[in-house]
């Protein structure tokens, strides 16, 4: 039997092509809404399903899981902040072989933006379930399932992730209203910082903003303003940074694709990200939603009072970016 690998970008791809599944393992750090509709899309009339998922109690949404229990899928919840892996082990479908089986590890969460919608990075190995590198997979798998850090999601613990969420919105809501007054109430303003998937990361390794003229959107940013980042082509808002400097001048080329020399200091206050098309019709700044990014075509754009309300509060009910 031959062995194949292949690059994955879209994963619902490569499972819907050997659909309907029978037997699927998968370890994941995060689990998304509605991902057991699109699951369940891909699964065989009588099929075993295991879920073994990272303990992120702010990011999750208890009903993700119970939604996964409702389609009588196992789930294990790995009791350990640091559980980071994308591991999906199709043991007997359609499209497989007798004896074959398919291991895919990459970047996809369990989600429908991991399956369907972003762009990932995945490793598929298509061969008899012997081999050492499917075996080798198949076994990290059943370690991380039978750890007794690993505890079945019963109805107690299901309990405890919804009491969590819970606290956990209201806190983050209330954090987010504290932020909005602070900022306005101290003379400070709030701005969306236009730029790059390439660009953006640069300005968080770097902790900096720049833009290429020295515009009066720039002069008029003070230290604790507020900056968010739409980030274009992904076409999402993300992060909430506090500004530390007022603008400077400096030659130090770090961007890719030009030098952007007056800069502002910049430090995180919340990781979170969320798509633009969720809040085009709260903003008060964008006039007509159907040309929404007509109004995101300058390098800043300054927010009112009401609509940095609307975008730091979303912001911090998403808290769970670095796992989607």
């Amino acid at each position: 039997m031959m062995m194949n690998i292949n690059l994955i970008k879209r994963l619902n791809e490569a499972l819907s092509a050997i659909a309907p599944i029978q037997e699927l393992d998968i370890a994941t750090a995060f689990v998304g809404e509605n991902i057991s509709n699109i699951l369940r899309n891909m699964l065989a009339d009588n099929y075993h399903v295991r879920v073994l998922v990272g303990l992120h109690l702010g990011a999750i949404d208890p009903k993700a899981l119970k939604d996964l229990l409702d389609i009588n899928t196992e789930v294990k919840v790995y009791m350990a902040s640091t559980f980071h892996p994308k591991i999906y082990i199709v043991r007997k479908a359609r499209g497989l072989e007798n004896g074959e089986w398919l291991a895919i590890v990459g970047s996809a969460n369990l989600s429908r933006a991991g399956l369907i919608d972003n762009i990932e990075a995945n490793v598929a190995i298509q061969a008899a379930s012997n081999s050492s590198i499917i075996r080798e997979i198949a076994e990290y798998f059943e370690e991380l399932w039978t750890s007794s850090i690993s505890k079945e999601l019963d109805k107690e613990l299901l309990k405890k992730f919804e009491q969590s969420w819970s606290l956990g919105r209201t806190v983050r809501r209330t954090e987010a209203e504290e932020i909005g007054k602070m900022v306005y109430k101290s003379g400070n303003t709030a701005w969306i910082a236009v730029t790059s998937p390439e660009n953006y990361k640069i300005c968080i390794e770097k902790k900096l903003w720049g833009v290429e003229r020295m515009i009066p959107t720039i002069n008029e940013v003070k230290p604790g303003d507020i900056l968010i980042f739409y980030v274009k082509r992904e076409m999402k808002l993300k992060d909430i940074w506090i500004v530390e400097t007022k603008a400077f001048e400096s030659d130090e080329r770090i961007w890719p694709d030009k030098t952007y020399p007056y800069r502002i200091k910049i430090n995180l206050l919340h990781k979170a990200s969320i798509d633009m098309k969720e809040v085009i019709y709260k903003l008060k700044f964008i006039k007509v939603p159907e040309i929404w990014g007509c109004y995101l075509q300058r390098e800043m754009v300054k927010l009112s009072q009401e609509d940095a309300q609307v975008l730091i509060e979303t912001l911090k009910l998403r808290g769970e970016p670095s796992v989607v």
